[in-house]
């Protein structure tokens, strides 16, 4: 699973990975009240968080929280950036 910040980078990274289910949070959110669930499921979830300041900053502390979490840095600004790059 791919946590995503907004629809469009779910929708983004779920066509450039699509072995992963991509999730929009609605938002940088470090704890999201429905992870917890996921998690005690044995999901391997990745944070796909924009590669901003804000983006690498709530990554981080999600992994902190949840060292279970991996960082999915997208290369550009964020998955829908990339996704335009390759479709053109």
């Amino acid at each position: 699973m791919a946590l995503c910040e907004s629809a469009i980078d779910a929708a983004s990274c779920a066509v450039l990975y699509p072995e992963y289910t991509a999730i929009s949070t609605s938002g940088a959110t470090a704890d999201p009240i429905w992870l917890q669930k996921f998690i005690a499921n044995g999901c391997k979830i990745y944070c796909g968080f924009d590669a901003d300041e804000t983006g690498d900053t709530m990554a981080n502390k999600m992994i902190e929280q949840y060292p279970s979490i991996k960082r999915l840095r997208p290369p550009k600004h964020d998955w829908n950036e990339v996704l335009q790059s390759i479709a053109y």
